[in-house]
């Protein structure tokens, strides 16, 4: 799980076998250091609370990893110069379903 530490120190639900990486706007170093070894594997799902501009990075970088966004919910936080709040959750598609 992702949370930008943008929106405050948000806590996941109580679930406890889930790693949460944070991270404060910029995805670039959890992108090189986690998620693109991870998404070369099969079958793993991601989701997170970023700004949407963090989702923006990580729906771009996910298309090219055979996943997308199936889940995004605008949440009804403060917003961080400008920047909304997404609750989201990455998938891993099939090749032959349109993103």
């Amino acid at each position: 799980m992702l949370l930008d530490t943008r929106f405050g120190r948000l806590q996941p639900n109580a679930v406890s076998h889930v790693p949460v990486l944070r991270f404060s706007g910029d995805v670039t170093g959890v992108w090189y250091d986690e998620l693109d070894t991870r998404w070369r594997r099969k079958g793993f799902v991601l989701g997170g609370i970023t700004g949407a501009d963090a989702l923006f990075v990580l729906e771009t970088l996910a298309n090219d990893r055979g996943r997308r966004v199936v889940s995004r919910t605008p949440l009804d936080l403060p917003r961080v110069k400008d920047v909304e709040a997404v609750r989201w959750i990455i998938a891993p598609h099939h090749p032959s379903v349109s993103a």
